[in-house]
Formats: C-alpha cells, structure tokens, sequence
C-alpha cells in the first residue's frame, strides 16, 4: 500500500517537473504554465485584462492605424500645398 502511495506521489511529481514555471503578463505572478491561458493568471483573467494575442493583434492594429493616419496627414499637406 504505501509503495503504490510513493510511487504515485513520484509519478505526479515527474509530471510537475515537466511543467514550466510562466509569469503573468500583467502582475507578474509566477506559477506553473498550466494554470495560465494566454500568458495571464487566473486573477488577471477574473478582472478581464487581455491576454497575449489579443495585445499582440491590437498593437497590430494600432500599427496599422499610424500608418493610414500618416498617408492621410502627408496627403492633406500635398492638397493643401498644391492648392494655394
């Protein structure tokens, strides 16, 4: 009985050393990869802050919008030149 005990006990502690430790993207709290979802502990997920892709598609946005924004600014100031 106690062997099957241990050796159940070592069996979950191998399975333990597989799992890599991660920090939250947003506090920092460290603990075991599998607990995360997207690179966000289970406290920032409660107070439903973004995980990694959805910052990672809005700072593609956001890119995406600077550079629009600049054809439009330079495009306005060749209108405007070209009409005065």
């Amino acid at each position: 009985m106690d062997n099957q005990i241990l050796d159940e006990g070592l069996k979950i502690f191998a399975a333990m050393e597989d799992e890599r430790m991660e920090c939250c993207i947003h506090c920092g709290n460290k603990w075991y990869s599998m607990h995360y979802r997207d690179g966000v502990c289970h406290s920032c997920q409660k107070k439903n802050l973004p995980g990694r892709n959805v910052m990672q598609e809005r700072q593609e946005r956001r890119g995406l919008l600077a550079v629009i924004v600049t054809f439009l600014l330079i495009g306005g100031i060749i209108v405007y030149m070209w009409m005065h």
